[in-house]
């Protein structure tokens, strides 16, 4: 769903969420992609899923932490004057 913006200006549009999302940024991504452009729209989710796969989540928020920390500054204590 990322990347794409939906839209049913004249008719309005659905989504049916009948799969969890893999994290909450997808989650955010996902119900923001219809409806924007003040398009009339309803968004459903199945009972029983669970909105987001939190096993899954956990899997993300650890790879961004494994990406950050190949780009963290070293400390360097600097000598005062």
């Amino acid at each position: 769903m990322r990347g794409y913006d939906y839209r049913a200006p004249t008719k309005g549009i659905t989504l049916i969420i009948g799969a969890s999302f893999n994290n909450y940024r997808e989650l955010y991504q996902g119900l923001s992609r219809v409806g924007r452009y003040n398009d009339y729209c309803k968004r459903y989710k199945v009972d029983g899923i669970p909105i987001v796969d939190e096993k899954k989540e956990l899997e993300y928020r650890a790879s961004l932490l494994e990406f950050m920390s190949k780009f963290e500054k070293k400390i360097i204590h600097s000598i005062p004057k």
